[in-house]
């Protein structure tokens, strides 16, 4: 199987120059089942082609005639009467070489970044223009991989590029839309139950001193946050010593840097064994001038402050602590095993908020669950983990055991007595041990230890006794120094990181959480945590009478500070369900749905069935022939219902090893499918039938149709290509063929459904003809904890057709310095390249450039906006601009978060109801555009909203606006009759990059078992040069598949 095809990067890198970005002229670029067996060699790989041209550089002005044209009727704009000020940076309108725009540009281009946040004077017509308000620049090279190719637009269709009436200060603005100072009206008002807590009572007046303190070891290697915990309340008695005086709950510590204090700390240093350097940072923080002026810094400062004091008492007991979840040693109830030494524990999570409603103040309480290593002896964890070493998993066929024994785990760890297997034992165990952190217990002092790798058996393995001067077995050791006589010297020993060698039987697995599990321990844990609204309401309440009862807290009682004991009960609005249209003679609306929103059922025909083509079956499963065939037929008819015409397959084949049970390799279907594609072309789906698990060979396949032949396919599992249901085991599942034809159909060019809304709608114009509306969304995800690969996997589609059920794609890889040790990279480097292609394909398409861009982006934390958000929309805006200078659609750019732990109950067992918004002033950010939105009907568990931030929005769209928008596009998801928790376009964008991840296999896992420590050892002095070149790669799809083809379903 061929790699994927991946071209040069592009870098962004330190030192660099900076200058304004000049449009340069980049490329765009009725028969029964009859078996066939063909060979033919691996297919061949392409290679790109390029020439660098010169760095360009534009002095970026102002026209001096601004551009304008209509406004895009019923787009709900409002007419801009207040006069733009002065640009900072302005667009000129010059002639430039004009050629017309071929089929075989579009091609990908390649730029170099650099970003700075300094003040810059440019020179402009000889007049000095300050750019300080301009926080990113770029420096750009452009690649073309075809030589000689222009692509600015021709000069009589320039015109169409003139969509909006920005003038180019308005274009090139970062000015944030300011928070409404009214939520929206639209929809059925409801009140809701929110798990947060109101501050009732907190400090207006008072001094606050503030130290910075940097704890490290002897050897100037910083600490993880419990050793810096314990130096900490080790220096805080010496303090409450020196000063005379109880400062023991007027003092708080935030587990990293810093300590804030109600008094003036004296004589604070402390010399050790360990470096405790503290002193003052800045002025003391006055709480009477935080809480006079209603300033974002104000707030930030007072939430800082405020929220180290609520979580010091938790903080100092807990035994772990992270991202503001806390955990501690769990009791009955609070744990749930996962098997293979891991097991569940169930803690809290505690976050201070602040808002603008009644309440300044807010606690944010929910459970949290995490994996750990279980607390137990290291022979529990052995008998536990090796069922699923290779013997141990060949043994447990016939007896379905969960744990081995002892002398199981001798056996298999025996070189003599396993020899042939023996080397894979060893693989297996040292991959989980590696990194684990245990306890010796014979020892009078217990010691905690590192393991590094597995020795030899105790009875063998040697090292160098220094005080009896002579090479001594770890067995004899123990029987002369501790007078203890090894049970297990059969079993290898452990070696640890400084070299020490301890018995299995001697030590005891120490909690760590751990991030890597497999699929049943997956399972597991989505059924201990899917609890329904009442139980989870339950939780919380407990989590606020037990775990954090602030009233029996000393150090809310010494700063000022009272929390309401009651959940916050807050209104919301459950918005009107869009109509979905399937054909003439059927609808789903809310009424014929019966009230029920988020959940319909398809009947009849689809809106667009789209007959089968050419296409082929791989059966590479034990299934027989006619257990396919009678398979088609169940299909064929199911497809007939939906409007689709199936005829039978023109090409079968089977790939099984009736020998060794098990499917032929990748290399064999690959060498199979080349000979087809080269004797005809025709095939354009493959339906694959793969072994229930199918791992192995999911990935693989996939990239090979879709990055070597081109051809859509589609995957079934055995158990789903046979009889048998639940209920019945002679019945075909017709609920499932269906929901296959659901995600068939799409990537046969078919649509499903489409949105129909009322002309009276507020979105009626959103999804109409003519009004050219690009929806996007982008992901950037990263490899999974423990992967071999750390690349990351960017992810961009844009919407095709007026009602978004087609979508333009753009793949990258995106490359981090090993020096980035690890850290998430959300910036988008290429999305300059990657938006200019997309708009360059809807303009191919649709023959005009779309006017509105409504830019979803996902996976952003909220401390990340103000770099991420900022490169990415001028990154959006030098893509236009590349395309025609004077091109500046509206956009709207909105971040798309599920990582938070707000929840709203109803008051009933029920989960909140599809379309509930969220937008009260009393949970919403006090000074940005955000709200929360459930758009899916929860049936399990407890639902999670959606929270979304307005961050930036030409559009100019009403609080009702956007929230409809955003919520009927989550109807628009082809595979499922259901509508999703985020925006259909997000959610593909999701799909494509995991999609992207089988193509790289950053699945793939490495050697050793993926435990979560605490703070990086870093040495002081060597810091860690983050910014260094972050590259990134197009992922190239085979010219076969149609661009706007979902082939990803």
């Amino acid at each position: 199987m061929t790699e994927p095809v991946i071209g040069r990067g592009r870098g962004r890198g330190r030192g660099q120059s900076s200058s304004s970005i000049a449009p340069p002229s980049p490329s765009l670029s009725n028969t029964s089942l009859t078996p066939v067996t063909t060979t033919s060699e691996n297919p061949a790989t392409s290679s790109d082609e390029g020439i660098a041209s010169s760095i360009q550089t534009l002095n970026i002005t102002q026209s001096t005639t601004a551009i304008k044209s209509l406004v895009p009727r019923g787009r709900g704009q409002f007419k801009r009467d207040v006069p733009p000020s002065e640009p900072e940076i302005t667009i000129p309108v010059r002639q430039s070489e004009i050629t017309t725009i071929d089929d075989d540009t579009l091609d990908i281009s390649k730029r170099a970044v650099t970003t700075t946040n300094q003040s810059q004077i440019t020179s402009v017509n000889d007049t000095l223009v300050t750019t300080s308000q301009i926080t990113t620049t770029t420096t750009s090279s452009v690649i073309s991989k075809k030589p000689g190719r222009s692509c600015f637009i021709p000069a009589n269709e320039s015109s169409k590029f003139m969509v909006s009436e920005l003038t180019s200060n308005q274009f090139l603005t970062n000015v944030r839309p300011l928070k409404p100072k009214e939520p929206g009206k639209l929809g059925q008002a409801i009140e809701v139950m929110v798990n947060y807590y109101p501050v009732t009572q907190y400090p207006k007046k008072g001094i606050v001193y503030q130290y910075h303190v940097d704890i490290k070891s002897a050897k100037d290697v910083e600490l993880q946050s419990s050793r810096r915990r314990a130096i900490y309340d080790s220096w805080k008695k010496i303090m409450q010593h020196n000063m005379n005086m109880n400062i023991e709950y007027r003092i708080v510590f935030d587990n990293n840097s810093i300590i804030l204090s109600l008094d003036r700390l004296t004589d604070i240093d402390k010399k050790e064994n360990f470096k405790f350097i503290i002193h003052l940072t800045d002025e003391p923080i006055d709480f009477a001038e935080l809480a006079l002026q209603e300033k974002s810094e104000n707030f930030k400062r007072l939430k800082q402050v405020l929220s180290i004091v609520l979580h010091e008492q938790c903080s100092s007991t807990a035994l772990f602590a992270s991202k503001r979840a806390f955990y501690s040693i769990p009791t009955v109830g609070n744990a749930f095993d996962l098997g293979e030494g891991k097991a569940l524990w169930r803690g809290f999570y505690s976050c201070l908020m602040f808002s603008k409603g009644n309440h300044k103040l807010l606690v944010n309480l929910d459970v949290s669950h995490s994996c750990f290593l279980k607390k137990q002896p290291f022979l529990d964890f052995l008998r536990e983990v090796m069922v699923k070493s290779p013997c141990g998993v060949y043994d447990g066929r016939g007896r379905r055991i969960e744990k081995v024994t002892i002398e199981d785990c001798i056996n298999y760890l025996d070189p003599v007595i396993n020899q042939a297997y023996y080397q894979g034992e060893l693989k297996f165990l040292t991959k989980l041990c590696k990194g684990m952190r245990v306890r010796a217990n014979l020892a009078d002092k217990k010691i905690i230890y590192t393991i590094d790798s597995l020795g030899q058996s105790a009875s063998i393995q040697t090292f160098p006794w220094k005080i009896k001067q002579k090479e001594s077995t770890v067995e004899e050791y123990y029987r002369e120094h501790h007078s203890h006589t090894l049970r297990y010297h059969q079993l290898p020993v452990l070696k640890m990181k400084n070299n020490a060698y301890l018995p299995m039987e001697l030590v005891d697995v120490e909690p760590a959480r751990v991030q890597k599990i497999n699929d049943d321990q997956r399972a597991t844990i989505t059924q201990k945590t899917s609890e329904k609204p009442f139980e989870r309401i339950r939780q919380i309440n407990y989590v606020r009478g037990k775990e954090q009862k602030f009233e029996e807290d000393p150090f809310v009682r010494a700063w000022n500070l009272n929390i309401n004991a009651d959940m916050l009960i807050i209104w919301a609005r459950v918005l009107p369900m869009p109509t979905i249209h399937y054909t003439r003679n059927y609808e789903v609306t809310e009424r014929t749905n019966r009230g029920k929103k988020g959940v319909w059922e398809a009947q009849g025909e689809f809106y667009k069935p789209t007959p089968f083509p050419e296409w082929g079956m791989i059966n590479m499963t034990d299934l027989s022939q006619s257990d396919c065939e009678a398979f088609y037929d169940v299909f064929a008819r199911t497809a007939k219902e939906r409007g689709i015409t199936c005829p039978p397959p023109s090409l079968y084949e089977q790939f099984w090893n009736h020998q060794e049970r098990c499917s032929s390799d990748i290399d064999q279907i690959s060498q199979f499918l080349k000979k087809v594609m080269e004797r005809t072309a025709d095939y354009k789906f493959l339906l694959f039938i793969l072994m229930d698990n199918n791992k192995h060979q999911y990935g693989p396949l996939k990239s090979l149709c879709e990055l070597d032949f081109g051809i859509v396919t589609q995957m079934l599992k055995r158990k789903n290509a046979r009889k048998g249901t639940k209920r019945n085991p002679t019945e075909w599942n017709h609920s499932l063929i269906k929901n296959l034809l659901l995600k068939v159909n799409p990537k046969l060019n078919g649509t499903n459904s489409i949105l129909k809304l009322d002309p009276d709608s507020i979105i009626a114009n959103f999804f109409s003809a003519g009004h050219d509306i690009m929806y996007c969304g982008a992901d950037l995800s990263h490899a999974p904890p423990g992967s071999l690969n750390r690349d990351s996997v960017v992810a961009v589609v844009a919407s095709s057709d007026d009602i978004p059920n087609r979508y333009f794609k753009q793949l990258r890889v995106q490359h981090r310095p090993p020096q980035a040790k690890g850290q998430s990279w959300e910036y988008i480097v290429d999305l300059e390249d990657i938006m200019h292609q997309l708009i360059l394909q809807y303009y191919k398409y649709r023959k005009s450039p779309p006017r509105a861009i409504v830019f979803y982006r996902d996976g952003i934390s909220e401390s990340e906006f103000d770099s991420v958000f900022e490169k990415e929309l001028y990154s959006i805006r030098t893509a236009c601009v590349r395309i025609c200078e004077a091109y500046r659609p509206y956009i709207t750019y909105i971040v798309v978060q599920k990582r938070h732990r707000t929840r709203f109950f109803p008051g009933t067992n029920e989960n909140v109801q599809a379309g509930t918004v969220v937008d009260s002033h009393d949970v919403t950010h006090p000074f940005k555009y955000d709200f929360f939105l459930n758009s899916h009907y929860g049936q399990l568990g407890t639902s999670r909203p959606t929270h979304y931030h307005v961050l930036y929005d030409d559009n100019r769209l009403t609080p009702d606006k956007v929230q409809m928008l955003t919520y009927a596009l989550c109807y628009t998801y082809a595979r499922c009759t259901r509508s999703v928790s985020i925006p259909a376009p997000v959610k593909y964008a999701d799909l494509l990059a995991l999609r992207a991840a089988y193509y790289l296999r950053l699945n793939e896992m490495s050697d050793t078992e993926s435990i979560a420590s605490g703070r990086p050892l870093v040495p002081s002095g060597q810091e860690i040069q983050a910014l260094t070149i972050i590259t990134s790669d197009p992922i190239l799809l085979s010219e076969n598949l149609a661009p706007d083809s979902p082939f990803f379903l």
